[in-house]
């Protein structure tokens, strides 16, 4: 068996495919100007956080926005997830 081989390479993972998670990245001051979704793809709410944080991030690099919102929805997340992205304070 190898780590390379297509039937037993993954043999320790669950086998779950993980469940859709919907990302959105909105202005701070007014919510309905949007920056941007992704589809985030995880296994949990920590997981779907983690990556939505990572993705908003990046977002924000890529297009200069000092300040937005991320908000997650999706999961067990009961109404959504919301958090800050400030790139001056890191």
């Amino acid at each position: 068996m190898s780590e390379d081989d297509p039937i037993w390479g993954n043999e320790d993972q669950s086998g779950r495919a993980g469940e859709p998670y919907d990302a959105q990245l909105v202005d701070v001051d007014d919510g309905a100007k949007s920056y941007g979704r992704e589809t985030i793809v995880a296994l949990s709410d920590d997981e779907a956080i983690a990556k939505a944080r990572k993705w908003a991030w990046a977002e924000c690099e890529r297009q200069g926005i000092e300040k937005a919102r991320l908000v997650l929805v999706g999961g067990t997340i009961g109404g959504s997830y919301s958090l800050l992205i400030d790139r001056a304070n890191g």
